[in-house]
């Protein structure tokens, strides 16, 4: 039996030095020694957490791999203490790579077993961890219920900077909540215990909480000076990415005060750090926020350049992100396999043994008289027994193999898929955006320079409204869509709309006519409606024949619901095609057989903005005679005046 274990450890020690082969990186044979010659338990686990501690900077799936061995064998000896590093660093290399499922199964393993012990210490710290890993997914209630959990334990155990680090966590939970107030309040508990005890990094923490919430608020001088006193913070304890972080949240900060000139000099800054220490998600952040700047200030060019980098930087983190799933189910298969491949090897010992008993004693019964022959009979059956037991047990392990290796190959498939979705996006957006982009390059063909200013903006909000259709229809995977009402007036919006797209209309000499016996008022979110009525112009004009007009009418139906359509006489669109329009992923497949034209996804988020206003949205359309894309309101005001009949493109 000691010798069984001395392979089974030297197995389960080589095979990180296996996974990281091609980068020769290997335990010291000090370290390898310790281990496999340890003769109590205490030995062996503080060789594991040595062994922890060099690949601590070297490779992540290593201290994975170890870290499992180190909480199995503490568990197994009793050593609950022992175990706290192993789930320490389970929970923090998954949670750093958003593989928030396993974080939180460590973290609650851990906290049942601290608790069990009466660790408070520990089960502290995973409480904390299990809060964050929730923030994380938007899962604020939770967040909060852990968090508190944590600051309980920890105030009534003594744990100072432990319950400064919930505290401060909680504020940021709360913040995140949008509830203000109870930010702010916790905030500042935070700021009060850290200065009593003079801890820097919760202070640096705890400023950035209070400047975004007062930025949320309005309140940008009182954001403004919370955060210059947060990076100079920062800077005197040399932490590079609370840095970074701080002057993201500075550059955001002047650029809702349309100072953009000094939200572009803070994102520079933020940008050229988080590039020569390629972090990425910083990177992703300030490169957002120069391509806004940029654009508020017509430098379209710079605006457009980090817009691109927005995007390849956005795209390698996706696929990192995708590489580190595919490394935590790779690591779960061999995992598996051994722990299967180690079962089997006992089976089959077990058989070897019993064929061999059987020989010896069918060699026996030979020389022993006739009248045992009873008793070697009862024997021989019972023997049978157990081998057609032991070659059971060993089919049904073999099957269990098979169906691990077919759910592995289901999670690829499913990860092409996505891959494969995420192509036909970026396929679509350089379909869409190559008219406006085509348009800017070539703009010295026109002569009259206020032709061109009018040219060049127009096209710039084309591509913007594509790209916010993008981030939006994206977004509403997560999260549905936020709006901000306001009392609009429908002609008024009409009108606003017809002007971002009258320079497509001039080309094919196409007219927007609107036609209402009254005008109406409507309570919603102005920006998100006349992105609606852009994409649903667009879409009509894209279709309509030159010299047409397209008809734009207000009216209220049968229903006593307020009905506005837009109907051009375009080949209209085929019944089958009709719902298919208003859905993502349906037309990313239509648009990849080439069956349907693209129209980006203006319909899409016309439909997800819709839904958000609990308004209907439809088409009625037969082949050949055009279509008519209809929205219906219940929540409006007639006005008196009459609208009458209005030309959009001549207004």
């Amino acid at each position: 039996m000691k010798k069984c274990r001395s392979y089974l450890l030297l197995i389960l020690l080589m095979a990180p030095t296996f996974h990281a082969a091609s980068e020769t990186k290997t335990v010291p044979d000090s370290l390898r020694i310790l281990y496999l010659t340890a003769n109590t338990d205490s030995v062996r686990l503080e060789s594991l957490r040595q062994i922890i501690n060099y690949w601590k900077t070297i490779d992540e799936d290593s201290i994975i791999y170890y870290s499992k061995i180190l909480v199995q064998e503490a568990e197994k000896s009793g050593q609950a203490r022992k175990a706290y590093k192993g789930y320490y660093w389970l929970a923090s290399i998954y949670g750093n790579n958003n593989i928030y499922d396993s974080a939180l199964y460590y973290c609650f393993q851990g906290e049942r077993l601290f608790q069990k012990d009466s660790l408070l210490y520990p089960q502290t710290i995973m409480l904390i961890f299990i809060g964050e890993q929730y923030r994380a997914m938007e899962q604020f209630d939770k967040a909060i219920y852990y968090l508190k959990q944590a600051m309980k334990i920890a105030s009534e155990a003594g744990l100072e900077k432990q319950l400064i680090g919930a505290t401060n966590r909680l504020a940021a939970a709360f913040h995140e909540n949008r509830q203000h107030e109870e930010a702010l309040l916790w905030a500042d508990s935070s700021i009060r215990m850290a200065k009593r005890l003079n801890t820097n990094d919760y202070m640096l923490n705890n400023l950035t909480t209070i400047g975004a919430v007062h930025r949320d608020q309005g309140h940008y001088q009182l954001a403004l000076s919370n955060f210059i006193l947060a990076l100079d913070e920062a800077r005197n304890i040399q932490d590079e990415i609370n840095e970074i972080s701080i002057l993201n949240n500075i550059a955001s900060t002047y650029l809702q005060m349309h100072q953009y000139k000094m939200a572009i000099n803070a994102a520079k800054q933020s940008y050229e750090k988080s590039s020569k220490k390629d972090f990425k998600a910083f990177s992703v952040v300030s490169s957002e926020l120069l391509s806004k700047a940029y654009a508020e200030m017509d430098d379209y060019k710079n605006a457009y350049e980090y817009l691109r980098i927005y995007e390849a930087t956005r795209h390698l983190i996706f696929f990192e992100e995708r590489d580190a799933q595919m490394s935590e189910l790779h690591t779960k298969y061999d995992t598996e396999v051994k722990e299967k491949q180690i079962e089997l090897q006992k089976v089959n010992l077990e058989h070897k043994d019993l064929l061999l008993h059987q020989k010896n004693t069918t060699l026996i019964f030979f020389i022993i008289i006739i009248a045992l022959f009873v008793v070697f009979s009862v024997y021989m059956f019972l023997t049978h027994k157990k081998l057609r037991a032991a070659h059971v047990d060993l089919s049904i392990k073999n099957k269990e193999v098979e169906s691990n290796k077919v759910e592995i190959q289901h999670a690829y498939e499913k990860l092409s898929l996505l891959d494969e979705q995420k192509q036909a996006f970026i396929s679509m957006l350089v379909h869409d955006l190559k008219n406006p982009l085509n348009l800017l390059v070539n703009i010295d063909v026109f002569e009259e320079e206020k032709e061109k200013k009018m040219l060049i903006n127009r096209s710039s909000k084309q591509m913007l409204n594509i790209v916010m259709n993008i981030l939006d229809v994206s977004a509403s995977e997560d999260r549905p869509l936020k709006l901000h009402p306001e009392r609009i007036l429908i002609s008024d919006l009409l009108q606003f709309a017809a002007r971002d797209v009258d320079f497509l209309c001039i080309p094919k000499n196409i007219n927007l006519l609107y036609q209402s016996e009254f005008d109406f008022f409507l309570t919603t979110d102005k920006e998100i409606l006349h992105r609606v009525f852009v994409n649903l112009f667009t879409n009509a004009i894209k279709f309509s024949p030159d010299n047409d007009t397209i008809l734009i009418k207000a009216i209220i139906d049968i229903d006593g619901l307020l009905e506005i359509s837009v109907k051009d006489n375009g080949e209209g669109i085929s019944p089958e095609n009709q719902n298919i329009i208003f859905e993502k992923f349906k037309q990313v497949e239509q648009i990849k057989s080439a069956s349907l034209g693209s129209t980006g996804l203006g319909l899409a988020f016309c439909k997800i903005a819709c839904e958000a206003n609990q308004w209907q949205i439809g088409v009625d359309s037969e082949l050949g005679k055009g279509a008519r894309f209809w929205i219906k309101i219940s929540d409006f005001d007639k006005v008196a005046n009459s609208a009458g009949e209005l030309d959009l493109t001549r207004n």
